[in-house]
């Protein structure tokens, strides 16, 4: 059985590009999304595209404008410096999208 929280971190590989992934919807459409939920999924995103010893130790997040609760949340890294990633984010199909 998985855990509930497990499964609101799986973010699924986009298999056309190495950076691209996907997360699971967190609530009910039409309701604000949580932000942490989205950090936490940038997080797990970050975690795919680098070998185990250079897993993140921290996260900075700025939110500019609310998002849907009930889309899926894209991520996509947007660049490398030595080990440290910037993830990017936005709603596939939702009010953020062009976040890319």
């Amino acid at each position: 059985m998985t855990h509930v929280l497990a499964s609101l971190l799986e973010v699924d590989a986009d298999p056309a590009t190495a950076d691209a992934f996907t997360g699971k919807p967190a609530g009910p459409p039409d309701k604000r999304a949580y932000g942490g939920h989205l950090a936490a999924q940038a997080m797990a995103a970050a975690c795919h595209t680098v070998e185990p010893a250079l897993r993140p130790t921290n996260l900075h997040v700025q939110f500019l404008r609310g998002g849907d609760a009930g889309a899926p949340v894209g991520t996509r890294s947007s660049g490398f410096t030595t080990a440290a990633q910037r993830p990017r984010g936005g709603y596939l199909g939702g009010k953020t999208d062009g976040c890319w």
